[in-house]
C-alpha cells in the first residue's frame, strides 16, 4: 500500500536530515501534512475516491503511539462527545476497513 511506502519515506528523510527519532512517532508526524499531501495526490492521480477524512485516518497510521494521534483522538472525543478509548475504536475500524477492502480489479473479476 503507497500508505506504507510514503510512512517509510519520511523515516528515511528524518534520517537523512539527521534527526533521531524515539519510536513513538513523534519526530514523524512533524512530518503529518507531508504524508497527507503525498496520500492526497496518490488518491487524485488514480481516482481512488477517498474523502479528506479518509486520508487523514490512513495518514496516522502507524503512529498510536505519538502525542499527536492523541491529541487527534482526544480531538475527535471533544468533537464528537465520545471518549478516547470510542474513538480509537472507531479509528481502528475506519483504518481497518480502508486497508483490506477489495480493489476495483477484483470487484471487476
Amino acid at each position: 500500500m503507497v500508505n506504507t511506502i510514503l510512512h517509510e519515506a519520511i523515516h528515511a528523510k528524518i534520517a537523512v536530515e539527521g534527526k533521531s527519532e524515539s519510536g513513538k512517532h513523534d519526530e514523524f508526524n512533524e512530518y503529518h501534512n507531508k504524508m497527507v499531501e503525498g496520500l492526497k495526490e496518490y488518491n487524485a492521480a488514480n481516482k481512488l475516491g477517498y474523502t479528506d477524512s479518509q486520508i487523514e485516518d490512513l495518514a496516522w497510521t502507524g503512529t498510536k503511539d505519538s502525542k499527536q494521534f492523541n491529541a487527534y483522538i482526544t480531538g475527535l472525543a471533544k468533537q464528537n462527545g465520545t471518549t478516547n478509548e470510542e474513538e480509537r475504536a472507531a479509528w481502528n475500524r475506519r483504518v481497518f476497513a480502508l486497508t483490506y477492502t477489495i480493489t476495483r480489479e477484483e470487484k471487476d473479476k
